[in-house]
């Protein structure tokens, strides 16, 4: 407990931080890309006990330069990112009793209502609109708050849409006749079509973007856990042009 106590030494000197709270805490990431490795990433650091990793893709090269919990022998082995994150994400916590697992399968069609009731907030960190319209469904179903995070070029965005607030604006409030006809193509998370470069491996972000975007939606995490004010209903833009 003193080992702990000097490794979170430092956010514990702010004075509403309780580390009880995020070593309690049960936090459902949904996607483990470049930004999804930022979010998994700032959560095992921060202490977050409980996480739960899902994706379906595997590791290719491309996603290297961008993603902090990937090797070059994962992509070798062409290893899963879900899983592969949970076990790198597992030592960077230093609570060895933090238990962050992952679930190798697609959001939209293997992953049911139980697994969102597992969580206290929801971040997703996806590359599609169907997968988001997947999630936001979910979340509103069992009145689940969820942090959406996007990026494009030096360009990103985050979200925050609260579930039991019935007067604030979900995800899909947001769309439009153009989204509906296109809910099963790729999309950059700002709304503009990455067409199908996204799928041959060359969206076009950097890590400095992941990097940003990944840190806005970890702090909403920290601050819904705590019970405080978050930006929910709104969006916040980031342009690093």
């Amino acid at each position: 407990m003193k080992r702990l106590s000097k490794f979170f030494d430092r956010q514990q000197r702010i004075s509403w931080w309780d580390q009880k709270r995020l070593s309690n805490a049960r936090v459902l990431v949904i996607g483990a890309g470049a930004l999804g490795n930022e979010v998994i990433k700032n959560l095992a650091l921060l202490g977050v006990g409980n996480i739960l990793i899902v994706d379906c893709d595997m590791i290719e090269d491309s996603n290297l330069s961008r993603a902090v919990l990937f090797r070059s022998k994962d992509a070798k082995k062409n290893d899963a990112k879900a899983r592969v994150a949970a076990i790198r994400a597992k030592t960077l916590n230093p609570n060895r009793h933090a238990k962050i697992n992952y679930l190798l399968g697609n959001v939209v069609s293997d992953v049911g209502l139980g697994v969102y009731r597992y969580a206290n907030v929801v971040v997703g960190c996806l590359d599609n609109i169907e997968a988001r319209l997947s999630v936001n469904n979910s979340c509103w179903k069992l009145g689940k708050t969820w942090i959406d995070g996007g990026m494009w070029e030096l360009a990103g965005s985050v979200s925050v849409y609260d579930g039991a607030a019935e007067e604030k604006a979900c995800y899909e409030c947001g769309m439009t006749p153009e989204h509906y006809r296109n809910v099963k193509q790729r999309y950059s998370c700002t709304n503009a079509v990455v067409k199908t470069r996204i799928k041959q491996g060359y969206e076009p972000t950097t890590q400095i973007t992941s990097a940003v975007i990944g840190a806005v939606q970890s702090q909403e995490v920290v601050k819904i856990i705590h019970d405080l004010p978050t930006f929910s209903g709104r969006r916040l833009m980031f342009s690093g042009s």
